[in-house]
Order: C-alpha cells, then sequence, then structure tokens
C-alpha cells in the first residue's frame, strides 16, 4: 500500500477520488488545492456542518489524534470525515471516505501484525490472529474514533441529521465510527506517512506488556456487546 512519500499530490488526489471521477478533466492546468477542493467540493466553511452544529475545534480533534494535517492535506482529513450520505447530498462524490478507510484498515493491520509479533514472539500465530481481530474489529476502532472526538468533527447529511434529531452525534453507530476512524488514518498515512499512524494508532489502543494481559484484553474486546443495536 502506498504511503505520501512514494506518490505525486495528483496521484494522491487520483487514489482518493477515483481516477474517473465526474469532472476529473476539468482539473487540469489546475494548482493541487484547487484541484482537491473541485474534486471533492469539500470546503473549509462548509455551511452543512457549521449550520447543523456548532463549530468543534478541530486543532483540538488533531491534539487527541496526535497529528495535525498540514494547511495542504487539510483536504485530506475533510474527506475523511464526509460520511457517504453526506457526500452523496452535498457533491456527489460518496466514495473518498471509503478509500481512505481501506487504506486506514491496510496499514492498521501491518502495523499491528509486526507490533504483536515483536512484542510477542512466543506466542502461537493463531492466538496473535485473535488479538489482532478483536483490535481492528468495528467495535474496537468505534471506541478509538470517540476518543478522539471523531463523532464531533464527522460530516453527516441533513437527512440523517433530520432522523436523529439533537442527539444525532450521539446515536452514531459502531460500524461508522470504527470506519470513520480508519479512513482518518488511512488520511493521516498519505499525509504523513507510516510511522504518523503508528503513532496515532498506538497512542489510543496500545499492547500491554505481558501476553496474560495481552489474552485478557482481547478477551474483552470480543465479549458480546452489551449493546446490541451497535450505538
Amino acid at each position: 500500500m502506498p504511503s505520501r512519500e512514494d506518490l505525486t499530490a495528483r496521484q494522491v488526489i487520483d487514489l482518493v477520488c477515483g481516477e474517473d471521477a465526474p469532472g476529473r478533466h476539468d482539473l487540469l492546468g489546475q494548482s493541487i488545492e484547487e484541484a482537491a477542493g473541485a474534486h471533492l467540493r469539500i470546503f473549509k466553511d462548509d455551511t452543512a456542518s457549521v449550520a447543523l452544529f456548532p463549530p468543534y475545534d478541530f486543532a483540538r480533534f488533531e491534539e487527541l489524534l496526535g497529528y495535525s494535517f498540514p494547511a495542504e492535506d487539510v483536504w485530506l482529513a475533510r474527506a475523511a470525515l464526509s460520511t457517504k450520505a453526506f457526500g452523496s447530498e452535498s457533491h456527489g462524490q460518496s466514495t473518498a471516505a471509503q478509500r481512505l478507510a481501506w487504506i486506514g484498515d491496510a496499514k492498521i493491520c501491518d502495523l499491528l501484525c509486526e507490533a504483536l509479533v515483536a512484542a510477542f514472539p512466543a506466542a502461537a500465530h493463531g492466538e496473535l490472529c485473535v488479538a489482532r481481530t478483536a483490535r481492528i474489529s468495528r467495535r474496537t476502532l468505534a471506541g478509538a474514533a470517540r476518543a478522539v472526538g471523531i463523532h464531533r468533527v464527522l460530516l453527516l447529511s441533513r437527512s440523517y441529521v433530520g432522523a436523529h434529531g439533537p442527539a444525532a452525534r450521539e446515536t452514531l453507530s459502531k460500524g461508522m465510527l470504527g470506519e470513520a476512524f480508519e479512513a482518518v488514518l488511512g488520511a493521516v498515512s498519505l499525509s504523513g506517512g507510516v510511522e504518523a499512524v503508528r503513532r496515532c494508532y498506538f497512542r489510543r489502543l496500545p499492547l500491554p506488556a505481558t501476553f496474560s494481559k495481552l489474552q485478557q484484553e482481547t478477551a474483552e474486546l470480543l465479549a458480546p456487546d452489551p449493546d446490541a443495536h451497535g450505538h
């Protein structure tokens, strides 16, 4: 899976947006920032999110995440935080966050496999597989998403807000939050590289010091979800 240091800025746009996305031919000759903004139609003062909810301190989100996006990469963060429904409703681009989530999932899996083998070299392959599964589940990642405040900055569609009312951000499903965390780390990967992803992930989901503690945490993470409807 490529990282930012392996790609040109234009290749990053193509990777996130899709080379055959509508209107791509109109981007020729524009600057990278202009192209990204036009392709995703995600603007700094997006009226949909600001109008529906009080502005949230994006710098605080970055602080909790453990990564600050450079100005030229803020569009990546905005793309990661755009739910599919918001993308379809607002600008017709609904796949960017899904693409970033796929990248983030791949990075997390790679880093977690390396870390588990390095930390517990005597553990059986099957035991490490179970531990990995527990730490990449949407349920586990949803907890990390809330810890960094993704639910406060996620761009929601008007239809979702209309259906759920003032409590919309507190009723986001674990699947939605887990995918958003993957997408954000995908954006981090393309912006800051694999080491930035490593810092962000293990800051919220560190491995325990002993194998017995790993087994205990794994069992807790895989225990039946008390919240059956997934919120």
